[in-house]
């Protein structure tokens, strides 16, 4: 295999950050849900809000689920406002977007226990 240079990585980026989501079907709600694939900042702040120094500390799956559905433009359609709500939503509607989150942006669920256990 080829070792990549400079310019071809940030050619493949480009051409990968063509698409921002991808669907998943969520048998509880009958349809698809789009799942936004992270920026790598964005994953952070999602990780500071759950498991950080944060004295506000927010349950984890519902900042993923908030921060992770978009419209067909790729658009947020909750709001961090909505993170308490979400919380209480059903694990049936909330966790196959939690798992396809993790899936599209290469979580292990080893990443996510180890994540889980620091907080």
């Amino acid at each position: 295999m080829a070792l990549l240079s400079k310019a071809a990585i940030a050619s493949a980026i480009a051409a990968a950050s063509q698409v921002s989501f991808k669907s998943v079907y969520v048998p509880a709600l009958g349809g698809d849900v789009n799942v936004k694939i992270q920026t790598v900042a964005e994953r952070e702040a999602m990780e500071d809000a759950s498991f950080g120094k944060n004295k506000n500390k927010q349950p984890f799956r519902a900042v993923i689920f908030a921060n992770a559905v978009v419209d067909e433009k790729g658009e947020r359609l909750y709001k961090d406002e909505d993170i308490a709500a979400i919380a209480n939503y059903p694990a049936n509607i909330v966790m196959p977007v939690f798992n396809a989150y993790n899936e599209y942006n290469g979580i292990t669920v080893e990443k996510v226990d180890e994540a889980e256990k620091n907080s």
